[in-house]
């Protein structure tokens, strides 16, 4: 039995493909704002990229092998939204740094 490749897809479910490739773009455009820490937006990146391949698992794939990758990616990209949600909820709540105050105004003699 031979695997299923991005070119086999593209040939009998164009719009399979189109997703495909458009969840592979979102999570790889996911994980170059996570490593240049932009955190809000590879949350929202892999967020989508989720979404994405969600609905290819759903309605696209065909084959046990296809599922179970897929549900290993959204696995994975899911731990690390909830991961980065975390990060961001608790660099929100941190209280501000208070700023040193002059004291060239207050010496006035």
């Amino acid at each position: 039995m031979r695997k299923l490749l991005l070119s086999d897809l593209k040939k009998k479910n164009p719009y399979g493909y189109q997703q495909q490739l458009a969840a592979i773009d979102l999570a790889s455009k996911a994980a170059q704002e996570d490593k240049a820490e932009n955190y809000e937006e590879a949350l929202r990146l892999y967020q989508q990229a989720v979404q994405y391949f969600l609905h290819i698992l759903k309605y696209e794939a065909q084959g046990d092998k296809a599922k179970q990758s897929i549900r290993g990616k959204c696995a994975e990209h899911l731990d690390r939204a909830e991961k980065l949600m975390e990060y961001l909820k608790k660099k929100d709540k941190a209280p501000a740094k208070p700023v040193k105050e002059s004291q060239s105004s207050d010496k006035r003699e």
